[in-house]
């Protein structure tokens, strides 16, 4: 980036991922207060997995996307 702060939006992209509980609302997320939370922490690796598959069919989408866009 040059001093003079050029920016484009459309080459940037970051995702703020907040992990929350099934019907828990975004303000309780700062709450610190004890949650029994053993049964969710045993689920990561499958939210893992999905978190992965998602984003593969972002970027295939994304990528056809452009594709057609080319042609």
């Amino acid at each position: 980036m040059s001093e003079w702060g050029i920016f484009n939006e459309l080459t940037h992209y970051h995702m703020h991922v907040v992990p929350r509980y099934k019907g828990q609302s975004f303000a309780d997320f700062y709450i610190e207060e004890y949650v029994d939370n053993e049964k969710e922490k045993n689920r990561l690796a499958e939210t893992r997995v999905n978190l992965e598959n998602a984003i593969k069919r972002i970027l295939v989408s994304v990528g056809d996307s452009i594709s057609r866009a080319e042609s």
